[in-house]
């Protein structure tokens, strides 16, 4: 995780802004060729920007869950808080996610991306992936779906009220499609 850095102006004493570090939080799921047992060989690596949540596997599909903190600060730039993934069998560089790629529900407060990853690990084809903007909670799987619950906190009159959503994504051929929030 970033640590925050204060630039002060020497002439005022204040804090003018704070950056934070660009050390990355990666998510990373590794195939290896274990054929010959002494010498395994990295066939896959996939990675997913943030913290690890969740994986499954379902019939040779690997899903996996990260989660990224969105750091915001003045002059923040989109490369700097946009979420990243990385999949060695498309390319050997990072890719950033366009935000026309995020889903987003109205009211979500929750600073962060919850990233899913998926791809069947006897092939080489393209990760897929679904972003959402807000945090995930409580993760549960079942063999066609993936359901993601997300607590939100509001104070009213002094009162902490709490509102949980469910989200639901279709699970097939290791595609994650977002289907409802509930």
């Amino acid at each position: 995780m970033g640590s925050g850095i204060n630039y002060y102006d020497r002439n005022e004493k204040n804090v003018t802004k704070t950056r934070y570090s660009t050390s990355k939080m990666y998510t990373i799921a590794t195939i290896y060729d274990l054929s010959d047992i002494k010498e395994p060989k990295i066939e896959r690596e996939a990675k997913l920007d943030g913290n690890y949540q969740e994986s499954r596997m379902i019939d040779g599909n690997l899903y996996f869950i990260s989660q990224k903190y969105i750091r915001m600060y003045e002059d923040v730039e989109d490369v700097e808080i946009l979420p990243f993934i990385y999949d060695s069998v498309v390319s050997k560089a990072e890719k950033c996610l366009p935000v026309t790629d995020i889903a987003y529900f109205e009211n979500v407060t929750n600073k962060c991306y919850t990233i899913i990853g998926g791809f069947n690990v006897l092939e080489d084809k393209e990760m897929n992936t679904e972003v959402i903007l807000g945090a995930s909670d409580t993760i549960y799987v079942s063999e066609k779906n993936l359901y993601l619950t997300q607590d939100e906190y509001k104070y009213l009159f002094g009162l902490e009220k709490c509102h949980c959503s469910i989200y639901k994504f279709k699970l097939k051929d290791s595609k994650i499609t977002l289907k409802c929030k509930g």
